[in-house]
């Protein structure tokens, strides 16, 4: 026998079952159920057989929202119905191919499905229906709306100010999720605005139109209709909007708008101006001025390894040392020069200091002072890069010894941009 004999063999053998099977509920293939969170569903799902049919197997099936692989609920072979571990306890058998489904939840929504699988003699035949459930989430209830009129004007996302209402406050607004009806003086509806943080926000058109503005729940919303017929959130919540206050309201924000304009001008023209003292001369040199001098107010024994603070500055234009932390901290990308002099202040005693880019050693100064008629000074000289930020201060190193007439550490900008 061919492939298509066969096929066609099967294929009138399912016609013939599918026509002998009496299909006697009310539910129809792909009809669709809405249900609230905590429901039990029935579906009505009956048939008759005619005379010769038996039923072999009934099967119900359940697939998620935008599933095509349905997994199975229960089935019922032989007068006797078993339903999966998952579904244990919550689905019901009732009778024919009728079923209950109780505790439902929001993940219960989807695409059921009921097979009953019959013989008539030699021929085969199944018959599916199937009902979309969708399920429903009340919003929080036991709660009452409240509007009132926000104290400051806010702006939409193009910028323009407005009185703003605000309707709340839910705790959730449920899934699907809710939205309420705003009623204006006029009678006409509206919807939100926008929702946040509990609250339905509506802006006003300006001129604001004074008079009575209200909120309320969709009476016909899903989420509206699983809410006992005696709860609070189905009240309308009503405020008086007064059209001068409202306009006083926007003025002020206008003021304060003005008042946050001003300061950034301000800010934006010290900018302006600090930005001035960094632009190069037509030859390259900076117009910014960055030079510092700094010594020891007295004779300095330092028996630590650390930095090395000169805490006396004579010169500090641009301000980029710290005589607290001994560090300088170049103001712009850059090439510095740096001088260090240091000499011991007795005989017998020594000094040995480092200058210190962010840690790292770049020159080094090892001074002995031997006696009254020996120079007994040592200095260094370093040019170095730095970026903006960078940080040049000195390294003591161990226990040593600095006479503050003859100690010094100096520093200047070269030329931006190295």
């Amino acid at each position: 026998m061919t492939f298509c004999q066969r096929f066609c063999l099967v294929s009138m053998l399912l016609i013939q079952g599918f026509n002998g099977l009496q299909w006697t509920s009310e539910t129809q293939t792909q009809s669709v159920m809405q249900a609230c969170a905590g429901d039990t569903i029935t579906f009505p799902w009956f048939f008759t057989l005619k005379d010769r049919e038996q039923l072999e197997v009934i099967r119900w099936l359940y697939a998620p929202p935008g599933s095509d692989a349905p997994v199975l609920m229960a089935d019922m072979v032989s007068g006797t119905f078993m339903a999966v571990p998952l579904y244990a306890g919550r689905f019901s058998y009732l009778d024919k191919a009728s079923v209950d489904l109780s505790q439902v939840t929001l993940g219960d929504s989807g695409n059921y499905t009921m097979v009953v699988s019959i013989h008539n003699g030699d021929a085969f035949s199944s018959i599916h229906h199937t009902v979309s459930v969708t399920v429903t989430v009340p919003s929080s209830s036991g709660e009452s709306l409240t509007v009132m009129q926000a104290d400051q004007a806010v702006y939409d996302s193009a910028g323009n100010l407005h009185v703003q209402l605000v309707c709340g406050q839910l705790t959730s607004r449920g899934q699907p999720p809710v939205d309420v009806i705003w009623t204006t003086p006029t009678g006409t509806e509206m919807a939100s605005s926008n929702y946040e943080n509990g609250s339905f926000h509506l802006l006003l058109d300006t001129p604001v139109k004074g008079g009575n503005y209200s909120c309320r729940l969709p009476p016909r919303s899903p989420s509206t209709l699983c809410l006992p017929g005696n709860d609070s959130l189905l009240e309308e919540a009503a405020v008086e909007v007064d059209a001068v206050n409202a306009r006083l309201t926007l003025l002020e924000a206008k003021e304060q708008e003005l008042r946050e304009q001003n300061r950034n001008l301000t800010a934006e023209n010290h900018r302006l101006k600090d930005d001035i003292l960094t632009l190069q001369n037509s030859d390259g040199t900076s117009l910014m001025h960055v030079t510092f001098q700094a010594g020891l107010a007295r004779n300095r024994n330092v028996n630590t390894t650390g930095p090395l603070k000169f805490n006396v500055v004579m010169l500090n234009e641009g301000g980029a040392y710290n005589p607290t932390t001994g560090e300088f901290t170049a103001p712009i990308n850059g090439s510095y020069f740096f001088i260090l002099t240091t000499s011991p202040y007795a005989t017998g005693q020594s000094n040995d200091v480092h200058i210190v880019v962010d840690g790292s050693s770049i020159v080094r100064i090892h001074n002995s002072y031997h006696s009254h008629s020996n120079n007994n000074m040592a200095t260094a000289h370093v040019a170095v890069c730095l970026a903006e930020g960078q940080k040049v201060w000195l390294m003591n190193a161990g226990d040593m010894y600095y006479s503050s007439a003859l100690s010094h550490f100096t520093g200047f900008l070269l030329h931006p941009d190295c």
